[in-house]
């Protein structure tokens, strides 16, 4: 396990951190952050009305269940049964996390042996090849075209599939007959099939979560980071009928004996509130889609993909290397001292292999990132001309 960590890179999504804030510090350089999904958005105040509620109301702040609070879990079991319209899961169904990133390094490290594999479909958020690179698992890239189109070869030691849905970074929606697909190619060949599933109230377009599947072997990844705006709570959960799932990850939460009790308790809060939040952070969002939309129709330099879901745009500008580019933005170009920190995309698929795209993000004001891609673009036009690319 050591070899695999020190091999290990650091994260895409903050890779470039340590020089932003350099020259933000030591040059005074404003850098508009487009590389990162914090939403600027207000938490809902019934989160911290219930972080006040516990703080009044307990005199002992003590361990919870290692399960996780059960009113908490029972939150997530009515939210899903809503969703699917169907009583299918209660608190024993639900495994509280430190967060959705949690909870699938340790679905990873539960169904896998080193050098095992699993299907991740392209493009996919980069740090799950991290996890896999932290494990010793071997992965195989498949797009949904592949899956479609039944251009899948499964090994055999591939052990699970592993998807976001809306997808990050590309906002694609899976639609019942992929779902149908990937569940056809799970029971042929006895595999895992894990739905990430934190941007699923973030839609512009019909959505169908994973839960309505009745295959045993389904896992829904989730967290309050995204739907609920609550990125700092790290309170996540895995969703399964799956009992040998649910008995050996609590193995390895019993032996972190709790996830914060007083998190869990304001979360709770959140959800009695829960279909006011969805909705106010739903409209925002797709006034901010339709605003980046209605800016990049106005420009020829920049193509791009319109999202179904979610919080990104994926981009392709006319550039020869997105992450050379990067650099080259954060090192060398500014405009009335302005700059801008964008996210390559290679990193979201296995190879490397493309060199021209990256995601952007809606986090921000529409004010924010429009500024922002004004200086892009800007930024597109000096690069070529430096580099001789026009």
């Amino acid at each position: 396990m050591q070899k695999n960590v020190t091999k290990m890179r650091f994260s895409s999504i903050c890779k470039f951190n340590e020089l932003v804030e350099y020259i933000e510090k030591n040059e005074k350089v404003k850098v508009f952050k487009l590389n990162i999904g914090q939403p600027d958005i207000r938490t809902d105040k019934s989160y911290y009305n219930g972080l006040k509620t516990y703080k009044n109301s307990k005199k002992v702040n003590s361990y919870s269940d290692s399960k996780g609070n059960k009113e908490l879990r029972n939150e997530f079991a009515k939210y899903y049964n809503e969703k699917i319209k169907k009583n299918k899961f209660d608190e024993n169904n639900v495994q509280i996390t430190l967060g959705a990133s949690d909870a699938i390094i340790n679905l990873l490290e539960l169904i896998c042996d080193e050098n095992d594999s699993i299907i991740l479909i392209e493009p996919f958020f980069s740090d799950y090849k991290i996890y896999c690179d932290m494990l010793g698992i071997n992965i195989i890239p498949l797009t949904i075209k592949d899956i479609i189109e039944n251009n899948v070869h499964i090994k055999d030691n591939c052990k699970a599939i592993l998807f976001s849905n809306p997808s990050n970074p590309d906002g694609y929606i899976y639609s019942e007959n992929d779902l149908r697909i990937l569940i056809n190619i799970a029971q042929k060949n006895n595999l895992y099939v894990i739905s990430d599933e934190v941007y699923s109230e973030i839609i512009y377009e019909k959505f169908m979560s994973l839960a309505v599947c009745d295959y045993d072997k389904t896992i829904i990844v989730d967290s309050v980071s995204k739907k609920f705006n609550n990125c700092g709570a790290r309170i996540g959960a895995i969703i399964t009928q799956n009992q040998y799932i649910l008995n050996n990850v609590l193995k390895i939460y019993d032996a972190r004996i709790s996830i914060s009790n007083v998190e869990q308790f304001a979360v709770i809060q959140m959800f009695k509130s829960k279909s006011k939040i969805f909705k106010r952070n739903l409209k925002t969002y797709t006034k901010r889609k339709n605003d980046v939309e209605k800016f990049l129709k106005k420009q020829s330099l920049i193509k791009y993909t319109i999202p179904k879901g979610g919080i990104f745009f994926f981009l392709e500008l006319p550039i020869d290397n997105s992450t050379k580019f990067t650099q080259w933005l954060l090192s060398d170009f500014r405009k009335d001292n302005k700059t801008v920190y964008i996210l390559p995309a290679q990193d979201f698929y296995y190879n490397n292999n493309v060199n021209n795209k990256i995601r952007l993000t809606i986090a921000n004001s529409s004010k924010y990132t429009i500024k922002a891609m004004q200086l892009l673009i800007e930024a597109v036009t000096e690069y070529r001309k430096v580099n001789n690319d026009e």
